[in-house]
């Protein structure tokens, strides 16, 4: 208030100012007559007069403030949704309590479980403390604080310990991928979470989950731990499922999914979704979206709510694989009964039966029972499946069996043994179950006198293997020479090992004890190189009578397969005398650093199949990938005698080479964010310096290539689906005239192992022996039109450093591709378009360098390479092969 003064009958112009409580001055806003109230203690307004020159004050006023507010208590995000299993120790979250009158007189924290309050153990540190969640229910956290006037404020937070089922824990990558993870304990609910970083807000990154159950219409709802950098709150940015967006304040949340909104993107709660463009997704499809936001995330559950009296019946699930209910089988299979995976929101055990009928009605359930009900052609077969619980309630879910006529595969005759090369007849598979061959279970081979069959036979007879759906059965060969177990210098002196595997199943897996070759719908000639053989062979894998342990598996959880074996040799290297004896090799002036002879997760990480096969493989097997985005990364594990390359070494290459075989031109291929080439269809050799491998290295934030030896590549530029066949990624040295000089290339990964190894790609990473440079290719295939790889590049192990790279004149890679069209970046430079068959593709030094100093992610201190398909190069297939960085020649 402003009052009037007159003096001597004059009106005086008045002035004031305004203090607090402390005498303080009070700044004056707003039209000059208006001040913020912030000291609960009060203001004074000082009125002055001039008169004579001099200021007098002539009066005064008291502004009083009433507090009526209590204080604000803060409370992190995820403290508003936390859900816990049974006997969790729960942590109290710490409030910030402020209040305007900058004093909070008192505050305290209480828990409750309904109307009885819970003991919690105090804590240190400035943590309030903890208590243990040993009943099912809601827990209140109750915090209260008292200002100097004696407001109150009382905020309620619910812990809700829930009956719930863990749906992934994100612990490993067995289930869970998204470009460029990795596993730390960091803001994790427990053990590992992932951490990654997007780029973008218009860019989203999907995270693919595959669930423990895949009929989640039995949750109440879903929740899942992320944490985030930032706050994501506008725009595209946030947590997507499909297309639903989630918004996240920095630091912890727990996200919960009700089922509305689950129905919504996945209607009925079945995985895969059957909305249009996703029901080929057979996981849980979450999107990340936010411009340099680190997320960790973990815990995905599922949720029940809590009962008094339980009249919820259990929940049938078909898995990943069946989420349709419908199954086929071959005519003349015995019908098996798939396994089903139940839940109960009583979290105790399920117990399942099923019965079985025809089409008519005639119910079959004791023969199948007994194994003995072959599949008809044209019969159809209802496999009803009865779920009860505890509590006697019950719920039943029908699955459809449909025959198939067995397919006849056109085989071309002939024998696969190797033109002028020395070998040892090890197994030709002429005596049948028990002598040549050993399995189990029992019922893989149903009768053993049709199993040896001239079906199929590469010469005499064959083995027949099946038909068969176990997860993992046990094949044990006997390799004999002249009639004797193989000595450790017989093996050593084969230069690889092959068998010839008819399959009639896409996808099959071979496993040499522990390494694995996925087979092809047709013949297969299984090459395993010296460096797998020697490595797998001890005294439990095969064993004093010489019996050599192997595994069958099918490409999915229940489908049905057959395997034809013959002709297992080991071969001798060209130009093998047993009279004369083997000169060793002169050094060779590269190093093979990923060989592409394994598959995902040892050789190639990519977002969608990654076989082994040997089609257009340089050498041996090649790995096979088939894109499916326009831009598709995916990642190549780059070593060097198994160990992650150093800087030094990098740059002791002139270049790095790997061999693409595409199916179409378009496609171009990079490494992390360097264009390398347009692939050609067909075979493509590319190439890329040391200078630009360390460029890539050196961008800010870049996963170029990895401490873990995994390198990025993409393919890019709107590619779209193309199929790519990689092998041999070399690192070669620069030439020398000095044949004592060091090798004109280093290896900087050469392919033999898979993903997480060799090559980190959304999608199946394998390792095949088809189109390979030399032993193994790693295959993947593009899911995305542009997709991202990671090739783990590395020089004896170590990753290289800066001068390293530099010391190459170029690296190089042969990426054999199933058509031609896509484009290889390295990182963000375009490499070369590929071409239908193999790619030599290269990237010099500088290039590499360049692409290192733009972002840290070309080039990563864990060795791994950022490369990428690009131009529609969804569902592209290649085999990467014979990544090397080459030295330049010697003047």
């Amino acid at each position: 208030p402003v009052p009037s003064v007159k003096y001597a009958g004059w009106e005086k112009e008045v002035t004031f100012d305004v203090v607090d409580s402390e005498e303080n001055a009070v700044e004056i806003i707003s039209r000059g007559t208006r001040i913020f109230v912030e000291d609960v203690n009060g203001y004074t307004v000082r009125y002055y007069i001039e008169h004579l020159e001099e200021s007098h004050r002539v009066a005064s006023s008291k502004i009083d403030v009433s507090d009526t507010v209590g204080p604000e208590i803060a409370l992190p995000a995820s403290a508003y949704s936390m859900v816990v299993y049974i006997d969790s120790v729960v942590e109290i979250p710490v409030p910030a309590i402020t209040d305007k009158s900058g004093v909070v007189e008192s505050s305290a924290v209480k828990v409750m479980f309904g109307d009885q309050t819970v003991d919690y153990t105090p804590g240190e540190n400035g943590a309030i403390g903890s208590f243990v969640a040993d009943r099912y229910g809601k827990y209140t956290i109750e915090y209260s604080a008292k200002d100097g006037s004696g407001n109150e404020t009382v905020v309620p937070v619910t812990v809700d310990c829930a009956r719930m089922a863990t749906l992934c824990d994100f612990e490993n990558d067995r289930n869970v991928w998204v470009s460029g993870m990795k596993f730390t304990t960091e803001h994790s609910y427990s053990g590992n979470a992932i951490t990654v970083t997007t780029y973008g807000n218009a860019h989203y990154e999907m995270l693919a989950v595959y669930p423990s159950y895949y009929n989640l219409s039995g949750f109440d709802r879903l929740a899942i731990n992320i944490w985030v950098s930032r706050d994501l709150t506008s725009g595209n940015e946030g947590f997507y499922l499909l297309n639903q967006v989630f918004r996240l304040q920095e630091g912890d949340n727990v996200l919960v999914i009700d089922r509305e909104t689950l129905n919504s993107q996945y209607p009925g709660g079945i995985v895969p979704s059957s909305l249009p463009q996703y029901n080929a997704m057979n996981y849980l499809y979450f999107q990340l979206c936010g411009d340099n936001v680190t997320w960790y995330i973990d815990n995905l559950v599922g949720v029940f709510d809590d009962f008094e009296t339980d009249t919820a019946a259990p929940t049938i699930d078909f898995g990943r694989d069946r989420a349709s209910g419908i199954v086929n089988v071959d005519e003349g299979s015995a019908v098996v009964v798939p396994e089903v995976f139940c839940y109960d929101n009583t979290l105790e055990e399920v117990t399942v039966d099923y019965a079985v009928k025809k089409a008519d009605g005639t119910d079959i359930t004791s023969q199948v029972r007994a194994g003995t009900y072959r599949a008809e052609l044209g019969e159809v077969y209802t496999v009803t499946y009865t779920a009860k619980d505890v509590n006697n309630l019950t719920s039943t879910r029908d699955l459809t069996i449909n025959v198939r006529a067995e397919e006849i595969m056109e085989i071309a005759p002939g024998d696969d043994l190797p033109a002028g090369r020395e070998y040892d007849m090890l197994q030709d598979f002429e005596t049948g179950l028990d002598s040549s061959v050993a399995v189990s279970p029992a019922n893989m081979v149903p009768d053993a006198e049709k199993a040896l069959t001239e079906t199929y036979a590469r010469a005499g007879k064959a083995m027949m293997i099946g038909p068969s759906a176990k997860s993992f059965a046990a094949v044990k060969i006997r390799l004999l020479k002249n009639g004797e177990r193989l000595t450790k210098e017989d093996f050593a002196a084969y230069e690889y090992l092959q068998i010839s595997v008819v399959c009639n199943a896409e996808g099959t897996q071979f496993w040499f004890y522990n390494q694995q070759y996925i087979l092809k719908k047709g013949l297969n000639v299984v090459r395993i190189p010296k460096a797998v053989f020697t490595a797998q062979l001890n005294d439990e894998s095969y064993d004093a009578n010489g019996w050599l342990w192997c595994q069958t598996s099918p490409a999915s959880a229940g489908s049905e397969y057959k395997l034809w074996l013959d002709q297992f040799i080991g071969v001798y290297p060209e130009g093998y005398d047993p009279e004369t004896p083997v000169e060793p090799e002169e050094p060779e002036g590269y190093d093979v650093l990923q060989d592409f002879e394994t598959g995902a997760e040892s050789s190639v990480s990519f977002e969608g199949a990654v076989e082994v096969v040997s089609e257009h493989a340089v050498e041996g097997n090649a790995v096979k990938v088939t894109t499916s985005k326009d831009w598709q990364g995916f990642f190549i594990s780059v070593k060097k005698g198994g160990k992650v390359l150093t800087r030094e070494e990098i740059a002791a290459y002139d270049y790095f080479e790997i061999t693409i075989y595409a199916d179409k031109a378009g496609a171009t291929l990079y490494f992390y964010n360097m264009s390398l080439t347009p692939l050609a269809a067909g075979e493509n050799i590319v190439r890329i310096t040391s200078e630009e491998f360390l460029a890539q290295m050196d961008l800010e934030n870049s996963t170029a290539y990895r401490p873990d030896g995994w390198s990025f590549w993409q393919i890019g530029n709107g590619a779209g689906a193309y199929t790519l066949w990689l092998d041999q990624l070399v690192g070669v040295y620069p030439e020398e005239d000095d044949p004592e000089a060091p090798k004109g290339c280093d290896e900087l990964q050469a392919f033999e192992t898979g993903a997480e190894s060799s090559v980190s790609f959304e999608g199946a990473v394998e390792v095949v022996s088809e189109h390979a440079v030399e032993g193994n290719a790693v295959k993947v295939t593009t899911s995305k039109d542009w997709q991202a790889l990671m090739i783990s590049i590395k020089k004896d192990g170590k990753v290289l450093m800066r001068e390293e790279i530099a010391a190459y004149d170029y690296f190089e890679i042969t990426i054999y591709a199933d058509k031609a069209g896509a484009t290889l970046y390295f990182l963000n430079q375009s490499l070369a378009e590929l071409k239908e068959g193999e790619n030599v593709i290269r990237i010099s030094s500088e290039d590499f360098l360049a692409q290192m100093d733009a972002s840290a992610a070309a080039y990563r201190a864990d060795g791994w390479s950022f490369w990428q398909i690009g131009n529609g190069s969804a569902g592209f297939t290649l085999w990467l092969d014979h990544l090397i960085g080459v030295y330049p020649a010697a003047e």
